[in-house]
C-alpha cells in the first residue's frame, strides 16, 4: 500500500499537468484546479450538498469579466472519474476537457477567471462518468459598464371598478382591495431601461424569427419568468398581447413614469399614444404542464391554452426573436399514487437589437401575463379547481431574470389568486320546466247587444165608420211593425286567460367552492415565506404505527396561512378544521401551543386601525377583532397545528384521514385551502 503522501504528490503533479495542457489550447483557465474535500471546500459560493443523483452545477447563473467561475458536482461515486466538458457559444476558445476525480463524498470542483469579451458567450458544461451524465449552463456576461440600468419593471393595477385602462402601474402585489382581474386575462406588464452608449447594439438576423445560433450570440437580451403552475393549478400559463383585457391601457403606458423615461416609437422622448416600433410574435409553448385534475403529465400548453393575439411589444429597438419557453418542473410527481407538484416556472429570452449606440437608448417592451382559466371549454384546463384563481398559497409571479446574461437583482411582480374571479359558473340558470299563466287569446262567445228589427203592436189612430147620424173619429189599434232594439247573442273574440306550460329558466345554484387563498405549509415555514409563494405546499402528514395505536407523525408541525379582509367595526375570524372521510373528531390536529397570529398584509405585527380583541384555540380557532377605521383591512392569519397531537389515537378505518380547513369570517366562508391534508400510514 503506498503511502498517503506520495499519493497526494501524485495528484498535484497530475493536477499541474492537466492545467498546462488545458492552459496550451487557448482558453484562460486555471486559476484553480482541485478536488474538493470536506475538510477544506473552497468557499461559500462552491459548497454544494451531496445529492443521491449526479450533478453539476455554478455558482451563479453569470459571471462578469474578472469574476470566478466556479464549477461544483456532487452525488457521483468516491474515486469516479468525471469527464467535465466546457464549450462556448459563440465559440472564443477551444472546447476544453478535463478529468475531475470525485473524493470520498462524490464530489468535484473546478475553477477559472472569466475574461471579458464583445458579446455575452454562453458556457455550457457537460459532465459525464461511469454510470451517470449531468449538464448545466452559464452565461458569461458584457463587462459591467456595458449592461442596461432598469428604469422600470411594472404591473397594471386596474382598481376594483370596471376600467379598461390602469389607475397606476405598480411594482407591489396585485389583490382584490386594488385590482378586478379574472381567469383567461391579460394583466399587462411593462420593462423600461437604458441601453448604455459605447456598448454592443445587437444585430438583425437575416430572417426575423429563424435566427441562427450565431446570430442570436451577437443580439442583446432580455429575459422573463413566470410562474406557470403553483401547487396543484396553473398560474400564468403563458404571454400574451397587453391589450387583449385592458384595451385602454396603451394611452396610458407611460403613466408614472418622468417624461423622459416614456420612449417614443422610433427611440427618444415620447408620449403614451405612441404606437410600438414593433410587435413580435410569442411562439407556442409545446411543454406539457401537469396539475391536479390532467394528472402527473398534464396537457400541452399552446396553442390551446394561450390567448391570441399573443405578442411582445417594443419601443426604441427592435425584436429578432423570442425563445420557446423552458419549464423547470413541468410535469408534476406521483407519491403513494397521488399526482403531488411542485410550483412550475417558465422562462423565456427575447433577442433584440438598437439601432444605434452613440448615445444612451432607452427602450420600453410591453406584454401580458396570461391568467389561466379553470374552465371546461375554450383555453380551459378542464376544471376549477386548476385555474388561476384557485391557487394556494402566496401570490404568484411575473420576474425579470436577467439582462445580457447578468442578473439585474429582485425585480418581481407578484399576483394574488384572491384578485382573480374564477371563470366558472356561479348559481348558474338552467332551464327547468315550470306551469307558468299566460295570456293566450281565444275566441269565446259573448253576449252584445245589437239592433235587430221585431214585430210589436203599436197603437195608431184610424178612421173606422159607426152607426150613428155623424161621421165620429175612434182609436182601433191596428198591427204596424216598427223597429224596436232587442238583445241578440253574436260572436266576438274576447282575451280570455287560459293556463298554457311555458319552460322558463330558474336559478339553480351549482356548488362552487371559494378562492383557495389559503395553504398548508410545512414547518419553519414563515409569514413571509407564504406571502413570496417561497414554499412547497403540505400536502400529507405520514404516521407510524405500535400496537395498533398511531406512535409518530412526520412532519410533527405544519402551518395555515390565510388571507382575508376585515370590513370596518366588530368581527369575528374562524379556522374550521374539519375531516371528510368520516373517522371522527378524534383525529383532528390541536394547535401548537396556542400559536395563532393575526399579521399585516406585508407581515407586520402591527396593523393600524386593527385591535385584537381575543383568540381561542383547540382543534378550532376563533379570532374576535375589532376595525375602528372606515374602509377594510387586508390581513394574513396564520395557525400553527401540532400533527403530533393525534399520536395515542387508535389507526384509523379507513387508514387514510383528508382534512379540509376554512377561513370563515363573520360565519361567511371567504377562503380554503384547496387541496386539504391527508394523514396517511407511513409506506
Amino acid at each position: 500500500m503506498r503511502r498517503p503522501t506520495r499519493n497526494l504528490l501524485y495528484v498535484v503533479l497530475g493536477l499541474v499537468c492537466v492545467a498546462l495542457l488545458v492552459q496550451g489550447v487557448g482558453l484562460q483557465i486555471p486559476k484553480v484546479l482541485k478536488v474538493l474535500s470536506l475538510s477544506t471546500p473552497a468557499g461559500p459560493e462552491a459548497r454544494i450538498e451531496p445529492s443521491e443523483v449526479a450533478g453539476i452545477t455554478t455558482s451563479k447563473a453569470s459571471y462578469t469579466p474578472g469574476e470566478l467561475v466556479t464549477i461544483a458536482g456532487s452525488g457521483w461515486q468516491p474515486g469516479e472519474v468525471v469527464t467535465v466538458l466546457l464549450q462556448e457559444e459563440p465559440q472564443i476558445h477551444d472546447d476544453v476537457t478535463l478529468d475531475l476525480t470525485a473524493d470520498a463524498s462524490g464530489r468535484i470542483l473546478y475553477e477559472y477567471t472569466a475574461e471579458e469579451h464583445d458579446g455575452v458567450v454562453r458556457l455550457y458544461v457537460t459532465a459525464k462518468g461511469g454510470l451517470s451524465s449531468a449538464g448545466t449552463l452559464a452565461i458569461l456576461a458584457l463587462p459591467s459598464a456595458q449592461q442596461i440600468s432598469v428604469i422600470d419593471f411594472s404591473q397594471c393595477q386596474n382598481g376594483t371598478g370596471t376600467s379598461l385602462s390602469c389607475d397606476s402601474w405598480i411594482n407591489g402585489i396585485l389583490n382584490a382591495q386594488n385590482s378586478h382581474y379574472s381567469e383567461d386575462q391579460s394583466v399587462p406588464q411593462r420593462a423600461v431601461w437604458l441601453v448604455p452608449a459605447g456598448g454592443p447594439t445587437g444585430a438583425p438576423c437575416a430572417t426575423p424569427g429563424a435566427c441562427t445560433p450565431a446570430e442570436l450570440a451577437a443580439d442583446r437580451t432580455v429575459d422573463f419568468t413566470f410562474e406557470a403552475r403553483k401547487g396543484g393549478a396553473h398560474a400564468y400559463d403563458s404571454v400574451t398581447d397587453y391589450t387583449n383585457t385592458q384595451t385602454a391601457v396603451a394611452s396610458v403606458r407611460c403613466l408614472g413614469l418622468l417624461a423622459a423615461d416614456c420612449v417614443g416609437t422610433t427611440g427618444g422622448v415620447g408620449v403614451s399614444a405612441d404606437p410600438p416600433t414593433m410587435c413580435f410574435p410569442v411562439p407556442n409553448d409545446p411543454t406539457q404542464v401537469g396539475d391536479d385534475f390532467n394528472g402527473p403529465v398534464g396537457l400541452a400548453t399552446g396553442p390551446t391554452h394561450m390567448m391570441n393575439p399573443k405578442d411582445v411589444c417594443i419601443w426604441g429597438g427592435f425584436i429578432d426573436s423570442i425563445s420557446v419557453p423552458v419549464h423547470d418542473s413541468a410535469p408534476c410527481a406521483v407519491k403513494h399514487g397521488v399526482t403531488s407538484c411542485n410550483d412550475d416556472f417558465a422562462n423565456f429570452i427575447i433577442y433584440y437589437h438598437v439601432a444605434s449606440l452613440a448615445s444612451d437608448q432607452k427602450v420600453m417592451i410591453a406584454y401580458g401575463g396570461h391568467t389561466a382559466s379553470g374552465s371546461t371549454t375554450g383555453r380551459g384546463w378542464g376544471d376549477a379547481s386548476v385555474g388561476s384563481s384557485f391557487v394556494s398559497g402566496g401570490p404568484y409571479h411575473f420576474r425579470w431574470t436577467s439582462s445580457d446574461g447578468s442578473s439585474i437583482g429582485n425585480r418581481d411582480n407578484q399576483i394574488q389568486s384572491g384578485a382573480l374571479i374564477p371563470d366558472t359558473p356561479t348559481n348558474t340558470p338552467t332551464n327547468t320546466p315550470t306551469n307558468t299563466p299566460t295570456n293566450t287569446p281565444t275566441n269565446t262567445p259573448t253576449n252584445t247587444p245589437t239592433n235587430t228589427p221585431t214585430d210589436t203592436p203599436t197603437n195608431t189612430p184610424t178612421d173606422t165608420p159607426t152607426n150613428t147620424p155623424t161621421n165620429t173619429p175612434t182609436n182601433t189599434p191596428t198591427n204596424t211593425p216598427t223597429n224596436t232594439p232587442t238583445n241578440t247573442p253574436t260572436n266576438t273574440p274576447t282575451n280570455t286567460p287560459t293556463n298554457t306550460p311555458t319552460n322558463t329558466p330558474t336559478s339553480t345554484p351549482t356548488n362552487t367552492p371559494p378562492p383557495a387563498t389559503g395553504a398548508i405549509a410545512p414547518t419553519a415555514t414563515t409569514c413571509s415565506d407564504f406571502l413570496a409563494g417561497n414554499f412547497v405546499p403540505l400536502n400529507q402528514e405520514l404516521y407510524g404505527v405500535k400496537n395498533g395505536l398511531i406512535n409518530n407523525v412526520s412532519p410533527g408541525v405544519f402551518f395555515y396561512y390565510s388571507t382575508l379582509s376585515v370590513p370596518p367595526g366588530d368581527s369575528t375570524i374562524q379556522i374550521a378544521q374539519s375531516i371528510t372521510t368520516g373517522q371522527g373528531n378524534n383525529y383532528l390536529f390541536d394547535v401548537q401551543q396556542g400559536q395563532a397570529k393575526v399579521y399585516s398584509s406585508t407581515c407586520g405585527n402591527q396593523i393600524p386601525g386593527l385591535t385584537v380583541n381575543s383568540t381561542t384555540t383547540n382543534a378550532q380557532v376563533t379570532i374576535t377583532v375589532t376595525n375602528s377605521t372606515l374602509s377594510s383591512i387586508p390581513i394574513i392569519v396564520g395557525i400553527k397545528y401540532s400533527a403530533s397531537s393525534v399520536a395515542g389515537q387508535p389507526v384509523p378505518d379507513p387508514d387514510t384521514v383528508h382534512y379540509h380547513f376554512d377561513t370563515v369570517l363573520n360565519n361567511v366562508v371567504v377562503n380554503s385551502n384547496q387541496n386539504g391534508l391527508d394523514l396517511a400510514p407511513k409506506p
